[in-house]
């Protein structure tokens, strides 16, 4: 009996580690990731991802500028894509409406500052919310 409670302990820990993964993290160990851009099916692929639309105000390329943007890019390409961007702007939705406003964290939540403060407030939000489709 004595000899089984470390091997269950230890189990335990296992399986709980592989459930212990951040959302970010899972969806990446089921992508493939693709560094090279040389190649013209990864170009095109990189361009029908970052490059023009008229999705959520699809810039020429959104390319990560800081560590918000970067929990986001969960291919780690160094872009924020069409679903990457629309769950970073989810979040920051989610957040202004439980504590009323929130702080401008990225250059792609700048639209959504109405008085140009740095802060999103619930005016902000309903554009957001238009934008989103929520």
């Amino acid at each position: 009996m004595l000899r089984t409670i470390p091997v269950i302990f230890a189990v335990m820990m296992i399986v709980t580690d592989c459930f212990a993964l951040p959302p970010a993290e899972k969806k990446k160990l089921h992508e493939p990731k693709s560094s090279d851009t040389s190649t013209p099916a990864n170009k095109a692929k990189r361009k029908h991802h970052h490059g023009g639309g008229e999705q959520m105000g699809a810039m020429a390329e959104r390319r990560i500028t800081n560590a918000i943007e970067k929990k986001y890019d969960y291919d780690g390409d160094g872009f924020l894509d069409d679903d990457e961007l629309k769950d970073m702007l989810k979040a920051k939705y989610n957040e202004v409406m439980m504590h009323g406003s929130a702080k401008v964290d990225s250059q792609y939540e700048n639209k959504y500052d109405m008085d140009g403060e740095g802060i999103i407030t619930k005016e902000g939000a309903a554009l957001m919310k238009r934008d989103l489709d929520l």
